[in-house]
Protein backbone atom coordinates (compact mmCIF):
# COMPACT_ATOMS: atom_id res chain seq x y z
CA UNK A 1 0.00 0.00 0.00
CA UNK A 2 3.17 2.32 0.30
CA UNK A 3 4.22 1.92 -2.67
CA UNK A 4 0.89 2.51 -4.48
CA UNK A 5 0.70 5.68 -2.06
CA UNK A 6 4.24 6.61 -3.22
CA UNK A 7 3.53 6.20 -6.41
CA UNK A 8 0.49 8.09 -6.92
CA UNK A 9 1.89 11.02 -5.52
CA UNK A 10 5.13 11.04 -7.29
CA UNK A 11 2.97 10.28 -10.92
CA UNK A 12 -0.31 12.31 -9.71
CA UNK A 13 -3.08 11.96 -12.39
CA UNK A 14 -2.14 8.59 -13.40
CA UNK A 15 -3.76 5.15 -12.34
CA UNK A 16 -1.63 2.61 -10.42
CA UNK A 17 -1.43 0.79 -13.54
CA UNK A 18 -0.45 3.04 -15.60
CA UNK A 19 2.38 4.28 -13.65
CA UNK A 20 3.61 0.67 -13.40
CA UNK A 21 3.67 0.20 -16.72
CA UNK A 22 5.25 3.06 -17.81
CA UNK A 23 7.98 2.34 -15.00
CA UNK A 24 8.61 -1.15 -16.11
CA UNK A 25 7.41 -2.42 -11.94
CA UNK A 26 5.48 -4.92 -10.81
CA UNK A 27 2.83 -5.23 -8.96
CA UNK A 28 3.11 -5.71 -5.24
CA UNK A 29 1.13 -9.21 -5.68
CA UNK A 30 3.71 -10.24 -8.19
CA UNK A 31 6.90 -9.25 -6.21
CA UNK A 32 5.19 -11.31 -3.30
CA UNK A 33 4.59 -14.07 -5.13
CA UNK A 34 8.48 -13.70 -6.96
CA UNK A 35 9.39 -13.75 -2.91
CA UNK A 36 7.71 -16.84 -1.96
CA UNK A 37 8.76 -18.80 -4.91
CA UNK A 38 12.72 -17.75 -4.45
CA UNK A 39 12.15 -18.53 -0.45
CA UNK A 40 10.22 -22.35 -1.07
CA UNK A 41 13.16 -23.07 -4.14
CA UNK A 42 15.72 -22.05 -1.09
CA UNK A 43 14.15 -24.29 1.24
CA UNK A 44 13.96 -27.21 -0.62
CA UNK A 45 17.86 -27.54 -0.44
CA UNK A 46 18.73 -30.08 1.79
CA UNK A 47 21.09 -27.40 3.76
CA UNK A 48 18.24 -25.19 4.37
CA UNK A 49 17.46 -24.95 7.97
CA UNK A 50 13.65 -25.23 7.78
CA UNK A 51 13.75 -27.71 4.94
CA UNK A 52 12.75 -30.29 7.87
CA UNK A 53 9.52 -28.31 8.01
CA UNK A 54 8.51 -29.53 4.45
CA UNK A 55 6.84 -32.54 3.83
CA UNK A 56 8.30 -34.94 1.94
CA UNK A 57 6.24 -34.56 -1.29
CA UNK A 58 6.94 -30.97 -1.43
CA UNK A 59 10.63 -31.61 -1.38
CA UNK A 60 11.09 -32.75 -5.25
CA UNK A 61 8.08 -30.64 -6.86
CA UNK A 62 8.17 -27.37 -8.44
CA UNK A 63 6.61 -24.43 -7.08
CA UNK A 64 4.26 -24.08 -10.15
CA UNK A 65 2.69 -27.41 -9.05
CA UNK A 66 2.18 -25.70 -5.39
CA UNK A 67 -1.09 -24.08 -4.50
CA UNK A 68 -0.30 -21.70 -2.48
CA UNK A 69 -3.47 -20.23 -0.39
CA UNK A 70 -5.14 -17.17 -1.30
CA UNK A 71 -4.15 -14.05 -0.07
CA UNK A 72 -7.05 -12.49 1.91
CA UNK A 73 -7.83 -8.72 1.56
CA UNK A 74 -9.48 -6.13 3.32
CA UNK A 75 -12.70 -4.88 2.04
CA UNK A 76 -12.37 -2.38 -0.44
CA UNK A 77 -8.63 -3.47 -1.66
CA UNK A 78 -8.17 -4.27 -5.29
CA UNK A 79 -4.80 -6.64 -4.07
CA UNK A 80 -2.06 -5.02 -5.35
Amino acid sequence: MVQKRALRCIYSGESYKEILDRNNLPTLAEQRSKISKEYFDKMKKDNDRHNHLLPGLLKNCAISNVNFAPVLHAEGSDGA
